[in-house]
C-alpha cells in the first residue's frame, strides 16, 4: 500500500538497492527483484501503522537460487562449465571509451527470472517525450508471457580499466547491479531485422542518468562502427570496427543491396560474445544503426558479426515507435533521459459511509533538472460532492464546473500538494475511484488515483441459507403466471434484518419481476421492471443482494457477471418507470425466520428468456436460535470445552443419512482464511475450527451440505 516499503537484501548485509513501494504495483501483479548475492535473503516489509492488515497483499511465489556463485574466478567457473567475458574485451572505463560517455550510458544488460539473457539500449523518439523504451533483439524472446520477469541493469560496468588481454580483464569485475528497472512490455518486434522494443513498467530511475540514444535510418553502410554491450551479460564493454561495414543477409558474407543486416567483418579492438545479443551498433556520429543478431566473433579470432539494420527495421514497423509523429526524419540525436514528472494520491480514510467527509490529497513531483508548468485536472466522480477546504502548497487551486484545477510552476526537484474535502453522496455505494491527470509539456501525463469504499452499513448476517435451483423463466409470463421456488429455514431466530441474494441468467433484465413471501404470509415486491423505458433496461443478467441499506437504483445499468463471487451488486428494492411499486424488507422485521419462504419470479416481455440459478436469504437475528433443526442438516457452533486459550472452537454438524459436507472459514471481506473440512459425514460430526492464530474480528464459517448452505458468525476477541 501507499507509504509501505519492501526491502530485499542478503542476510547480514546492507541493502544493495532501493526499496520497492506502491509505485512498483503493476496490473500484472508481479515483481521480479534484482539478484541478491548470498545464500539467504531477507524480505522486510515496513507498513505505516495507519494501514490495516487488509491493505497488504504480498505473496512470495518463486525464489531462484543460482547454483553457480557470481563471484567465482575464471578457473572455478570454467571447471563448472560457466563463463566470464573474454579478456580481449575492453571496459568502457578504459581510455577508448572516453569519447563515448553519452552512448555508454544508454546501454543495459538484462536478466529474465534471474537468468542472464541479453543486452540492449534506451532509445530516443521524435516525440521527445522521454518515453522509457529499450531496443534489443527479437531472438532474445521477450514477450507478453515473460515481460514482467525482466530486470534491466543500468551502469553495470567495472569501476576501472582492466588492461585488455590481461588476466584481470578475464576475471570477475566490480560492476554493481544496484540500479535497475523491473518489468517490461514488448511494444513491437520484427523477425527480418531481428528487432524488439520493450517499454518499462516504470520510469527509468533518475539517479541512473540514462541517455536515450539517437538513431540513423538511412540506407547506408558506415565507414566504421562502435559496439557497446554486455558480453556474457557481465560488465559493460566497448568494441571497435575501423573498416567499412557491408549490407548482407544474416550470416552471409555476400553484399546485397536489400540485405537485412550490417556485417562487421572482424573487430579491430574487442569482440562480442553470448549475452551481447540485442546490443546497439553505433555509426561514427554516435547514432544507432542496428542491434546485434549474432555471429562468430570471439577473443582469439577474426570472425564476423551481423547486426539487424535500423533502416530495415524502420520499414518493418519500428518507425511507428521511434517516429510516432510521422516526421519521416532520417536521423535523430540522442538526449538525456529525464524521468517524467509523477503524481500520487491518497484518501484520508479507506472506508466511509454516505454523508461522511473524506480528504483527498494529490502530490505532483517534478524530478527533472528544469522548472515545469503542468496543468492539474481532477473531475470529481459520481458519488463525491465537493465540500471545500481546497488548498495547494504552490499557487492556487480552483473549482471549475465540478473539476478541481491547478496550474503553476514547479521548480526543478520540487513538488506541489493539492487537497480538498469531499462528502460521500447519499446514494453512493461500493468503491469510488477518484482520478486526477496532470499534463506536462514534453512529458507523458501523470495519472494518480485514490479510492474509498462506501460502507452502507449492512450488518454481518448471523445465518445465510442458500439454494442452487437452475429453474427456467418462461418468456412473457407476467402477470398471471408467476413461477415460484421455496427455501426452508428452521430454528427460532427472530428477524432484525433480512437481505435477499438473487442470481439470474437472463438477457434484458428489465423484463424481470421478483417478490418474496415469508412463512407468515408477508409479501414484498423486490424488483419490478428495473430501468427506464417501455422495455425496461437492456442490461443483461441479475446478480444482486437486495437490502434496505443498499444503494438506490443500483440495478438499472450495466451487465452483471453471474459467476462467483455471487450477489456482489448491492442495492435497495427497485422499480423502473413502467414497473409497479416495490416494498421494504423491513416488513419482515420481528417475524420468525422458521418455515417455508417463497420467491416468485416472472418475465414481463417477449423475446428474452433465462433461468434462476440460485438464491439466498441472509438473516440478522434479534433473538432466538438459528437453524437448529433443519430437515437436511443442522449446524451449531460452540466452544470446544475447557480450553482457557480458546485456540479452538467446534462446529457440530448433523445431517440426514450420509452427505458430503464442506466447511470454510472466511473473513469479513469474504476472503477464504481456511478450509475447515471437506468430506462425508454420517448423521453428525464435530468439526474443529482453529482460531488461535486469527486476528481479532468477525469471521464467518460457511457450511455446505447437499443443496443447503448455512453460515455461522464467529467473533474472535483478543
Amino acid at each position: 500500500p501507499e507509504g509501505a516499503a519492501l526491502w530485499v537484501y542478503a542476510e547480514g548485509q546492507a541493502p544493495e538497492y532501493r526499496p520497492f513501494t506502491a509505485d512498483d504495483n503493476e496490473a500484472h501483479g508481479q515483481l521480479w527483484t534484482p539478484i541478491v548475492v548470498g545464500d539467504r535473503a531477507v524480505i522486510e516489509l515496513n507498513v505505516p501503522p495507519s494501514k490495516t492488515p487488509l491493505a497488504v497483499d504480498l505473496e512470495l511465489t518463486q525464489a531462484n537460487h543460482a547454483f553457480l556463485p557470481t563471484l567465482l574466478s575464471r578457473e572455478e567457473k570454467d571447471a563448472l562449465g560457466a563463463r566470464l567475458s573474454g579478456s580481449c574485451n575492453v571496459d568502457v572505463a578504459c581510455p577508448e571509451g572516453d569519447a563515448y560517455p553519452d552512448i555508454i550510458r544508454s546501454v543495459g544488460a538484462y536478466t529474465v527470472r534471474g537468468v542472464d539473457y541479453c543486452s540492449g539500449a534506451a532509445i530516443n523518439t521524435t516525440a521527445g517525450d522521454n518515453r522509457p523504451i529499450f531496443l534489443t533483439a527479437e531472438h532474445c524472446g521477450i514477450n507478453a508471457g515473460n515481460g514482467p520477469d525482466v530486470v534491466v541493469y543500468w551502469n553495470y560496468q567495472n569501476s576501472t580499466c582492466r588492461t585488455p588481454g590481461s588476466p584481470s580483464s578475464g576475471q570477475p569485475g566490480d560492476g554493481p547491479r544496484s540500479m535497475f528497472n523491473s518489468g517490461v512490455a514488448e511494444i513491437g518486434d520484427g523477425a527480418a531485422a531481428d528487432w524488439s522494443v520493450l517499454e518499462f513498467d516504470d520510469p527509468i530511475p533518475a539517479a541512473a542518468a540514462v541517455f536515450l540514444a539517437g538513431w540513423d535510418r538511412r540506407d547506408l553502410a558506415p565507414a566504421s562502427a562502435v559496439a557497446i554491450h554486455h558480453p556474457q551479460v557481465e560488465e559493460k564493454r566497448i568494441s571497435f570496427e575501423n573498416d567499412p561495414l557491408s549490407i548482407t543477409a544474416y550470416s552471409s558474407p555476400i553484399e546485397a543491396a536489400t540485405g537485412t543486416h550490417l556485417r562487421v567483418a572482424d573487430w579491430d579492438l574487442g569482440t562480442t560474445e553470448g549475452g551481447s545479443s540485442g546490443s546497439p551498433l553505433f555509426n561514427p556520429d554516435g547514432r544507432i544503426i542496428g542491434q546485434l543478431s549474432g555471429g562468430f566473433a570471439a577473443c582469439g579470432n577474426d570472425d564476423a558479426d551481423w547486426y539487424g539494420r535500423t533502416y530495415r527495421a524502420m520499414n518493418d514497423g519500428l518507425a511507428a515507435i521511434l517516429d510516432p509523429l510521422g516526421t519521416g526524419a532520417q536521423t535523430l540525436d540522442g538526449a538525456d533521459y529525464a524521468a517524467s514528472p509523477t503524481a500520487g494520491a491518497e484518501a484520508s480514510t479507506e472506508s466511509t459511509r454516505p454523508g461522511e467527509d473524506v480528504t483527498f490529497t494529490f502530490t505532483v513531483t517534478n524530478p527533472t533538472a528544469d522548472d515545469v508548468t503542468p496543468q492539474f485536472t481532477n473531475v470529481l466522480p459520481v458519488g463525491l460532492l465537493f465540500a471545500g477546504d481546497l488548498q495547494a502548497s504552490i499557487g492556487t487551486a480552483s473549482l471549475v464546473s465540478g473539476a478541481v484545477t491547478w496550474s503553476d510552476r514547479i521548480p526543478a526537484g520540487g513538488a506541489v500538494t493539492i487537497s480538498y474535502l469531499a462528502t460521500i453522496a447519499d446514494d453512493a455505494a461500493g468503491t469510488i475511484e477518484n482520478t486526477a491527470a496532470t499534463t506536462f509539456p514534453g512529458f507523458a501525463d501523470a495519472i494518480a488515483s485514490a479510492s474509498v469504499f462506501v460502507d452502507r452499513g449492512l450488518p454481518t448476517p448471523d445465518i445465510i441459507v442458500e439454494t442452487t435451483v437452475g429453474l427456467d423463466i418462461p418468456d412473457a409470463g407476467c402477470p398471471t403466471a408467476f413461477q415460484s421456488t421455496t427455501l426452508d429455514v428452521s430454528g427460532t431466530l427472530v428477524i432484525d434484518h433480512l437481505a435477499v441474494g438473487v442470481n439470474i441468467d437472463h438477457t434484458w433484465r428489465g423484463d424481470l419481476r421478483l417478490r418474496l413471501t415469508s412463512p407468515q404470509g408477508t409479501t414484498v415486491a423486490l424488483i419490478d421492471r428495473v430501468g427506464p423505458g417501455e422495455a425496461g433496461t437492456s442490461a443483461d443478467n441479475l446478480d444482486v443482494l437486495i437490502a434496505d441499506g443498499g444503494m438506490p437504483n443500483a440495478f438499472s445499468g450495466g451487465d452483471h457477471d453471474i459467476g462467483a463471487p455471487f450477489y456482489d451488486v448491492v442495492g435497495a428494492p427497485e422499480s423502473g418507470s413502467i414497473g409497479g411499486p416495490v416494498g421494504a424488507l423491513a416488513a419482515f422485521v420481528g417475524e420468525g425466520a422458521a418455515g417455508t419462504w417463497t420467491l416468485e419470479y416472472c418475465d414481463a416481455a417477449g423475446r428474452d428468456k433465462g433461468s434462476l440459478e440460485r438464491w439466498s436469504l441472509q438473516f440478522v437475528g434479534a433473538g432466538g436460535i438459528p437453524n437448529e433443526d433443519s430437515p437436511e442438516a443442522s449446524f451449531s457452533a460452540r466452544n470446544a470445552g475447557p480450553n482457557p486459550a480458546r485456540t479452538r472452537t467446534a462446529l457440530a454438524v448433523t445431517v440426514l443419512g450420509t452427505q458430503r459436507v464442506r466447511a470454510t472459514l472466511v473473513d469479513a471481506t469474504g476472503r477464504t482464511v481456511a478450509e475447515v473440512f471437506d468430506g462425508p459425514v454420517s448423521d453428525s460430526a464435530d468439526l474443529g475450527v482453529e482460531v488461535g492464530d486469527l486476528a481479532a474480528g468477525v469471521y464467518l464459517v460457511r457450511v455446505e451440505a447437499g443443496t443447503r448452505v448455512q453460515t455461522r458468525r464467529l467473533t474472535v476477541v483478543r
